[in-house]
């Protein structure tokens, strides 16, 4: 006779609090009129450099950056690249490219929407947590020396 061993996943690890603060986090995103003088993509690549996140997810969200409008920071449905996309983008590989998609989502770096099984639609975004930071380690008015 075989038994099944159940092996928990990862959430099934996680305590509440860090369920809760993951959730809180998502609550937390901030919408375009939010960053103020800030335009998104340079309030974006700051507040990732500014992260402890690890290499690959660092790296996604900086070419989900290239994507997105500079403003807004919406991708538009044209421009969406797709998993294959992100995979050349980056140099990683697709299962790669879902473990750091994984990584930034739960962290709200990053929404998916319209998940079909050959294709996700993938905004980023910046938590209020990460613009706080940013906003308190600049000087600056949001504006980068490439943004002049």
């Amino acid at each position: 006779m075989t038994t099944t061993v159940h092996r928990p996943s990862p959430a099934d690890l996680a305590t509440p609090t860090a369920k809760n603060r993951s959730a809180d986090r998502t609550a937390e995103l901030l919408a375009p009129a939010e960053l103020g003088t800030w335009r998104f993509r340079p309030a974006l690549t700051q507040a990732v450099r500014h992260s402890q996140m690890g290499p690959h997810p660092r790296l996604l969200a900086l070419i989900l950056t290239a994507y997105a409008h500079g403003r807004t920071g919406v991708i538009r449905d044209e421009r969406q690249p797709g998993l294959s996309g992100l995979a050349v983008d980056t140099g990683l590989t697709v299962s790669q490219v879902l473990i750091a998609l994984e990584v930034l989502i739960t962290r709200g770096w990053a929404t998916v929407t319209h998940p079909t099984p050959d294709r996700i639609h993938v905004q980023p975004r910046i938590p209020q947590f990460a613009f706080n930071r940013v906003r308190a380690n600049s000087n600056t008015t949001g504006r980068t020396t490439n943004d002049a």
